[in-house]
């Protein structure tokens, strides 16, 4: 009984570092699906060794867990098995996981993309890192992808970005993604309203400014490559969200709503970004403003980051 009211109030479990047996993960799945008793809340398991077979038994455990949140099985050797077994963690309506870390891990080709369609219908999960996973690879019984064409993990992931519209925070840094890859989620990411949070200049051949617009990025013609860049991300130290007002007639002007309106950011080198009307006001007659189309070849629909009010009265008298 004693040990019993222990595991009630566990709420955070950490075994990072520690090597976690085959028959410790099973027991540790066991444990997630005891609605009574488990109310685990985050669970870590960073480099502790598991294997495919032993993540795919916990993701089981996953899918019965009610109360889990948080989830780290970084750097381990998560597969396929395990990616089939998330996906259907992910679709069941039994799961609560907000924070999903699978970095360092060895997630591609059609598990992964499966792993991408359930993950576009999810309405729970807000944080997902897939940081070196090889997700250009395809299985060995996969036929490789036609030159200039995006493989289905990564056409599954742009399906996703897509689709989703919860998720908020994305990792893909050293994923070996290359220029077909970087078009075909930029072409994703053209319908994506949630995002707010795109980690992806490292390790691979694209780059995200700090408007968070995506594009290709491919090496110097030198041979020596690009240059490291870590990239802009909003869920960094550092960035917030900024509203803010200018009043139209304060340089004498008369405002005309059917000229362009463009923001400059010190951050984004002043490069002119076309603002669009969102079609809102609030509630002191400001017409609302968000950061519209850049002018790569493949931009990324705003969402709520900058944003410029337009004052319909003059207030000044």
């Amino acid at each position: 009984p004693g040990k019993r009211r222990l595991r009630r109030y566990l709420e955070t479990l950490d075994l990072s570092g520690t090597r976690v047996s085959t028959g410790g993960i099973r027991a540790l799945a066991h444990f997630l699906g005891c609605a009574e008793d488990c109310h685990l809340k985050a669970l870590r398991l960073d480099k502790c060794g598991v294997s495919d077979g032993a993540a795919a038994a916990l993701f089981r455990g996953v899918e019965r867990a009610k109360c889990l949140k948080n989830l780290s099985v970084a750097k381990n050797r998560v597969g396929p098995k395990a990616a089939v077994a998330l996906a259907k963690a992910l679709h069941g309506s039994r799961t609560d996981l907000r924070d999903l870390n699978a970095s360092g891990n060895s997630l591609h080709g059609l598990p992964l993309a499966f792993l991408c369609e359930s993950l576009a219908h999810s309405v729970t999960v807000r944080r997902f890192d897939l940081s070196w996973n090889l997700l250009g690879k395809v299985g060995d019984d996969e036929d490789p992808p036609l030159p200039g064409e995006a493989p289905p993990a990564v056409l599954a992931l742009a399906r996703c970005l897509a689709r989703n519209r919860v998720l908020h925070s994305l990792s893909l840094a050293n994923c070996g993604l290359d220029g077909a890859a970087v078009e075909a989620l930029a072409a994703g990411l053209e319908e994506n309203q949630s995002l707010v949070a795109l980690r992806i200049n490292e390790g691979n051949a694209a780059r995200c400014d700090a408007k968070m617009f995506l594009e290709v990025s491919l090496a110097s013609p030198d041979g020596r490559g690009k240059a490291r860049d870590k990239g802009h991300c909003w869920s960094d130290a550092g960035y917030r969200e900024i509203e803010f007002r200018f009043e139209a007639r304060a340089s004498g002007d008369t405002w005309d709503p059917t000229k362009p309106l463009y923001l400059h950011l010190d951050c984004d080198g002043w490069r002119a970004d076309l603002m669009e009307a969102d079609g809102q006001q609030d509630d002191d007659d400001f017409d609302r403003y968000r950061a519209g189309r850049h002018a790569a070849a493949k931009p990324l629909k705003r969402g709520r980051h900058q944003r410029l009010h337009r004052e319909e009265h003059d207030r000044s008298g």
